[in-house]
């Protein structure tokens, strides 16, 4: 999985923070003159969002509860699923 991250540079006479993965695949630019520490600030919110919502790379092991819970819901949906047999009363 990539890494995002950003870092000063120029296009022509303004100033950026480019945003890219660790691969240097450029996402965004964010071009500031005097506002600085507040573009800065908007790329380090992008770079910051971006690695949040990346995928974990190992599964979560359900505890017993969890797993017996995820059975239990299981054999209920799959008996729901099931016709009652001919006969069968309806009870309240």
């Amino acid at each position: 999985m990539y890494k995002y991250t950003y870092y000063n540079s120029t296009q022509g006479c303004d100033e950026t923070f480019e945003v890219c993965k660790d691969d240097g695949t450029h996402i965004a630019s964010i071009h500031f003159w005097e506002q600085r520490a507040e573009a800065e600030a908007n790329a380090k919110l992008v770079v910051d969002a971006l690695n949040a919502y990346r995928p974990r790379k190992t599964k979560k092991k359900l505890s017993d509860y969890e797993k017996a819970i995820t059975k239990a819901q299981a054999v209920l949906k799959a008996n729901l699923r099931k016709p009652m047999p001919k006969g069968t009363p309806y009870k309240e």
